[in-house]
């Protein structure tokens, strides 16, 4: 089995009651046919090697706030046009976690690199997380794309990115302590610790979800898993060569990996050998 689907079960196992076959061997095949570049170890060094530069840092956590802002704006449309209300209340809770998330990011921003963004971006940073709570009603946001019922395709993208998002807090977690100045690690670790705890929640409340809808076709759900696992791997991999750093690698290297971290599919070798 893939890394990525091993981590993810393992996860859930602890979280999730029950059982989630047709979730489970849709992500195993997903995941063994078309292998995350985000579960090799070129990947991580990548990653690590990026974390070198403060700077970089810095402007990932600004970025990952307005990605968790963005993301709780469309969940919050998502919710909106839900009819089944015990799916659109799941989706609600999601997206009053994605706005904390965001401002958390902030948190956590100020704590490793205090002083580090000018007033300027702050007042931006401020006004970027949505003030999301239970007891507001959804609407959907103006002109949004995500004016719709709750799909299975939703949840398998939302999926897929949950488990991305935990694959590089993880990666994310040492570089941050490693910054941070002893006397704040502890407020540091807890943010950290619920970050993730988060995300393996959404997984999990995704991949139930999932589970349910796909009972009358579990072939369809086979195939929607692998072509969006491809879909977040070209994403992926668009990412990290040109909005992270730029990666060029020699198919030795991506041999070496099992997955061409450039295109995000499996290297295959000439005939013949």
């Amino acid at each position: 089995m893939n890394v990525i689907a091993e981590l993810t079960l393992r996860d859930l196992g602890a979280t999730v009651p029950g059982q989630l076959s047709r979730y489970s061997r849709a992500l195993e095949v997903a995941c063994s046919t078309a292998p995350p570049p985000y579960g090799t170890r070129r990947y991580g060094e990548i990653y690590r090697s990026a974390a070198s530069d403060p700077a970089w840092i810095v402007e990932s956590l600004i970025t990952s706030a307005e990605r968790e802002a963005d993301g709780a704006g469309r969940l919050w449309s998502l919710a909106a046009c839900t009819e089944d209300r015990g799916i659109a209340d799941l989706v609600k809770q999601h997206a009053i976690d994605e706005a904390r998330h965001a401002r958390w990011y902030i948190a956590v921003l100020d704590l490793v690199f205090p002083g580090a963004v000018d007033p300027a971006i702050r007042t931006h940073l401020d006004a970027v997380p949505p003030e999301y709570h239970q007891g507001m009603e959804t609407r959907s946001v103006p002109d949004s794309a995500f004016a719709h019922p709750v799909t299975i395709d939703d949840l398998v993208q939302m999926n897929i990115a949950e488990i991305r998002t935990a694959v590089n807090q993880r990666l994310q977690r040492p570089v941050l302590l490693a910054y941070c100045d002893p006397s704040r690690r502890d407020k540091l670790t807890t943010l950290l610790d619920r970050l993730l705890h988060d995300e393996v929640r959404h997984v999990g409340y995704s991949a139930e979800l999932i589970e349910r809808l796909s009972a009358t076709d579990p072939a369809a759900l086979d195939e929607l898993m692998l072509s969006r696992m491809r879909d977040f791997n070209e994403i992926t991999c668009a990412e990290v060569e040109g909005l992270v750093f730029p990666l060029h690698c020699s198919r030795e290297e991506c041999r070496s990996s099992a997955v061409c971290i450039n295109t995000g599919r499996p290297d295959t070798p000439p005939q013949g050998r």
